[in-house]
């Protein structure tokens, strides 16, 4: 049997922060890419976030021979460091260089006029992806394939639809293809990898790109479900997984059942899981929180946003303030953990709307002593969504090269006004509450956190934020390059 051809699938940084943060995720992105590919290619993937040698093993794989190079790349940061992987290729090989990932259309074009680009995939990769490298294999034409863009076919074909996969059809992942512990992400007493059961998203939020990208919310089945997680239990002796869909509860009657099975089949693992609704723990009864923790859910993150009722209706969230203190009482009682995320720094947003964020932000980890904050995310327009619409009809300016996108989520944020004050209410958020103990193994670093406790629960209470030196300590320790 002929040799199978090379295809190198690369996962650049992220961010800076990648340099210090021990274990990264594991790359899922390149993973899922991988599934229809990995048997009849030989698949290697090289992680610039833990393979220190990357550029060795990267020269190492392009004089074997490649059939191409697969990027994964992302809005913001992440495209300086994809740039620079791909001008490395470029640099030591003829190998084509195909980017992945969640690209938005003025994006795909810009990525394009790069010399270092020679294609991108638009949408959900795995199924169009392997027909590219079929394609290439036999040195065949590859730009009339729906999804997939080359610096001619943009000139040949017109905007397409959105390829939406069913779930249950997908392949498993081939975790062969990576050192699972290398990934392990520490929560809740043990350590963790993401997973996927579900893609999009039914709802309309202004500032959420999923209307664009994943409007269609689709989940796998609970029997592929559980049977993934049994795998990654027992096999892999993973003890934590991390549920990254949109919204896993897009199906409350899946999401019960998936419960169920496990119970049922007496798989001890235990979930975290990133994307529920506040509505969503509306409608499930006070019985059926309790059960979601016997079947070992850990911690749920949702979405509130914003304190404000005006920003609420604004931003199309379709909450309200008091759905959230009501559902946050029960969580109190009957649910797991839960993690709250908001966001300020929307259009028209005022300072008093934003004390209104905090104020309640702060009552939820009063009232309830299960919850915790995520960081007060700083808003920005994401290319697509309403309010970046509404932010170019008053006047923003955008990226218009695709270097310029790579600075994209730092220019625009340190620009705005009220930068320094959500750089402020988001180390806060850091110590605000018991966190520490989800996330952190040191008992030294908790002991840390601990004590700073008090004072940055009475700077958020009273929205204190003058004399604010800690600032400085804990962009001391970053510097450190402190690894946690």
């Amino acid at each position: 049997m002929a040799n199978k051809r090379r295809v190198i699938l690369i996962q650049p940084l992220e961010t800076d922060i990648d340099l210090v943060v021990n274990r990264p995720y594991l790359p899922l992105a390149l993973l899922s890419v991988s599934r229809y590919i990995h048997q009849k290619y030989s698949v290697v993937i090289v992680d610039q976030r833990v393979d220190k040698n990357w550029e060795e093993l990267l020269l190492k794989y392009l004089a074997d021979g490649a059939l191409c190079v697969g990027v994964s790349c992302l809005l913001g940061s992440q495209i300086r460091h994809s740039l620079g992987v791909s001008r490395f290729v470029k640099d030591h090989s003829g190998c084509p260089v195909i980017w992945g990932g969640v690209h938005y259309p003025v994006m795909i074009r810009q990525a394009l006029e790069s010399s270092v680009v020679d294609g991108v995939i638009q949408g959900e990769g795995e199924e169009r992806f392997a027909e590219v490298l079929d394609r290439l294999d036999k040195n065949e034409g590859v730009n009339d394939i729906p999804g997939y863009w080359t610096k001619d076919s943009l000139k040949e074909k017109a905007a397409e639809k959105t390829l939406f996969l069913d779930m249950d059809l997908l392949p498993d992942l081939p975790y062969h293809l990576i050192d699972l512990r290398k990934y392990e992400k520490y929560r809740g007493g043990s350590y963790s990898i993401p997973f996927e059961s579900s893609r999009g998203c039914n709802f309309r939020c202004a500032f959420c790109a999923c209307p664009q990208y994943s409007s269609v919310w689709r989940g796998a089945s609970p029997a592929k479900v559980v049977s993934s997680m049994k795998y990654l239990s027992q096999k892999l002796k993973v003890k934590t997984i991390l549920i990254i869909d949109d919204n896993f509860f897009g199906d409350i009657a899946r999401a019960k059942e998936i419960f169920k099975r496990l119970m049922e089949e007496k798989i001890e693992v235990n979930l975290d899981i990133q994307g529920m609704r506040i509505d969503a723990v509306e409608k499930l009864s006070d019985s059926e929180l309790e059960y979601m923790v016997t079947a070992g859910v850990k911690k749920v993150n949702i979405g509130i946003e914003s304190g404000s009722p005006r920003i609420l209706k604004f931003i199309n969230k379709a909450i309200t303030v008091e759905q959230v203190l009501e559902q946050n009482k029960r969580l109190a009682k009957h649910g797991p953990w839960v993690q709250y995320n908001f966001i300020t720094g929307y259009p028209t947003e005022t300072l008093e709307e934003i004390k209104d964020t905090v104020r309640l932000a702060t009552r939820l980890i009063t009232e309830n002593k299960k919850a915790m904050l995520n960081y007060f995310c700083i808003f920005t327009p994401l290319p697509g969504t309403k309010l970046y619409s509404y932010e170019e009809s008053m006047g923003a300016r955008f990226p218009k090269t695709i270097e310029e996108w790579s600075g994209y989520d730092r220019i625009f944020v340190s620009a705005r006004k009220d930068s320094e004050l959500n750089r402020r209410l988001n180390i806060l958020a850091l110590f605000v509450d018991k966190k520490a103990r989800y996330y952190i193994k040191s008992p030294f670093l908790r002991l840390l956190v601990a004590m700073y406790r008090p004072v940055a629960r009475f700077r958020l209470r009273h929205f204190y934020l003058k004399l604010f030196l800690e600032g400085r300590i804990f962009m001391g320790i970053n510097r450190l390059k402190f690894k946690f």
